[in-house]
């Protein structure tokens, strides 16, 4: 008799899917159960925390919720047939009988149910869990942007609605509602975003540069208004010093991004080790404006508007793009 019971129990377990709520099961054929997440083949969760709960509502009309009582209704129908089809023992006849006297009363309650709804539109919420990645973003295609994420790192970030991203333009620092869920293919994946904010517009508009000469590069978001020119150095050995000269449209100064075989700086500079991008530099500054920043795979970044008036008109670009600089 045990064995009936637990066998009517875990069939309403598996009609009703109790006890899922997002995990698959495996049964080997040692009766052995092993839980599985979804997604964890190629997913991680990500370690950021929640920001906030989204509320969805799902409407369902009163012929759906008809059709799933009547559903319900076959289905105890037949799991009461099929469980008492074999002949009863004698000590088993009262305690089948009080359970076909409560399957009779259930069937009679999910009848008068059945009855009592009304034919109109029902509505349920659903709370969503979003979780949120945060950066400026590299790349806008149509449903989908590139963003330099702030611990991530580079990412590519997917929308169901492209209307979600149709006012984001490179530059935009954006703050990103999705699921949690990351994958890490070529480039770290994040699909079906909530929501995209943007946080800080971008005062122009830019573009990402690569740059690369002879094995080593870089790349940066660069505005549009900017001017790359190659900088020529003597021949040094197996290799030439070289770099790009940035200048803004109708300005005397710019910044220089350079590669060098050996690096001296001269004058007197404060000195601090700060990092920009995730990369370690050495920062050269006079009275809070920085001239140099020498990074330890000797390339250099310089500021030629330096002490000049021009600094604080330039100040925000230099800033920008040198938080996107990467090495490659």
């Amino acid at each position: 008799m045990k064995k009936i019971m637990y066998a009517l129990a875990a069939a309403v377990l598996l009609l009703t899917g109790c006890g899922s709520k997002g995990n698959f099961m495996i049964i080997d054929n040692d009766d052995n159960i092993t839980e599985h997440p979804r997604h964890t083949e190629e997913a991680e969760i990500s370690t950021k925390p929640k920001r906030q709960e989204i509320q969805t509502t799902n409407v369902s009309s009163a012929d759906d919720t008809n059709s799933e009582i009547q559903t319900a209704e076959s289905v105890i129908s037949t799991s009461s047939q099929n469980t008492f089809d074999s002949a009863p023992m004698e000590s088993d006849i009262s305690v089948i009988s009080e359970n076909n006297n409560n399957n009779n009363n259930n069937n009679n309650n999910t009848a008068k149910t059945s009855a009592d709804t009304k034919v109109s539109n029902t509505s349920t919420e659903t709370t969503t869990e979003a979780y949120y990645l945060d950066g400026i973003v590299y790349e806008v295609h149509d449903k989908y942007i590139i963003i330099n994420e702030s611990d991530f790192k580079k990412m590519q970030i997917s929308v169901s609605d492209k209307s979600i991203i149709a006012d984001i333009q490179v530059g935009d620092i954006v703050e990103i509602a999705y699921d949690g869920l990351i994958k890490d293919n070529n480039i770290k994946c994040a699909y079906d975003a909530y929501s995209i904010e943007v946080t800080k517009k971008a005062n122009k508009k830019y573009q990402l540069e690569n740059f690369e000469y002879n094995g080593v590069g870089f790349s940066m978001l660069v505005p549009e208004d900017w001017s790359g020119k190659t900088i020529e150095y003597p021949q040094e050995g197996n290799f030439t010093d070289w770099g790009i000269r940035f200048t803004p449209e109708g300005a005397v100064g710019s910044m220089d991004i350079t590669w060098h075989s050996s690096i001296t700086i001269s004058g007197s500079f404060d000195k601090m080790t700060v990092t920009m991008n995730d990369i370690s530099a050495k920062k050269y500054s006079r009275q809070g404006v920085w001239r140099f920043f020498v990074f330890e795979n000797n390339y250099v970044a310089t500021n030629n508007f330096f002490e000049t008036s021009q600094h604080s008109d330039y100040a925000d670009d230099m800033d920008l793009m040198l938080s996107t600089l990467e090495f490659i």
